[in-house]
């Protein structure tokens, strides 16, 4: 069974005045191009813990604003070592759920193309899945993280924080700009971990039983 991915859907208000929920096409596409399935999650109406049950892990969208849920099931996802992944506004939603604080920032470039180098930490799992220590990245944020309780793996040649993960998890990783929008080995290695575990069991054993011997 392929993995099965939950992305927390956004609300938003069309000019028509009808409320939606929606989840950014990019993360879907790439996703599936990850052999995973997305299915876009209303966290509001939802328990966290059937959440977490049908899914192989969670994806934090970009946005303007993060919910009270968004913080729950971080915390939720934290303490049950379930794989996390925090984009942009999913990243300091993480960072706020777990102590930290975030700060408003004016200067940075916010071009939804590569506009600069993020150098990572050697010692950290978002070095181990990209095996570099400068990757180029996009970036179209107003806000980033100011502290954090957790490790700080990756940061921009203006000191902007830019990768945040707790080393001892599976996977729970923030990173501040926006990989579904890049066509590079990068952002596919980065999916592709994160859908597929690099062919780690624990996802499988929540499906494969042993056969026994004839």
């Amino acid at each position: 069974m392929k993995p099965i991915i939950g992305i927390i859907n956004k609300n938003s208000i069309l000019p028509s005045g009808n409320k939606i929920l929606y989840s950014y096409k990019e993360i879907v596409n790439k996703i599936i191009k990850s052999n995973g399935i997305p299915i876009g999650i209303n966290i509001e109406n939802t328990d966290i813990k059937e959440i977490l049950n049908i899914t192989d892990g969670i994806i934090l969208q970009g946005g303007d604003d993060y919910t009270e849920k968004e913080i729950e099931l971080i915390k939720y996802a934290y303490e049950k070592d379930i794989p996390l992944l925090g984009i942009c506004l999913g990243m300091q939603t993480i960072a706020i759920a777990l102590g930290g604080k975030i700060k408003k920032i004016d200067n940075h470039m916010k071009l939804n193309k590569d506009t600069h180098e993020v150098y990572l930490k050697k010692d950290s799992k978002i070095y181990k899945i990209l095996n570099k220590e400068k990757i180029t990245v996009n970036s179209r944020h107003n806000f980033a993280v100011k502290d954090t309780n957790l490790d700080i793996t990756g940061y921009s040649s203006d000191n902007i924080i830019e990768v945040i993960e707790d080393k001892n998890k599976k996977f729970f990783i923030g990173v501040e700009w926006h990989p579904e929008s890049l066509e590079n080995e990068d952002s596919k290695k980065l999916f592709d971990y994160f859908v597929n575990m690099k062919g780690e069991i624990w996802h499988y054993k929540k499906y494969w039983k042993p056969q026994k011997e004839k």
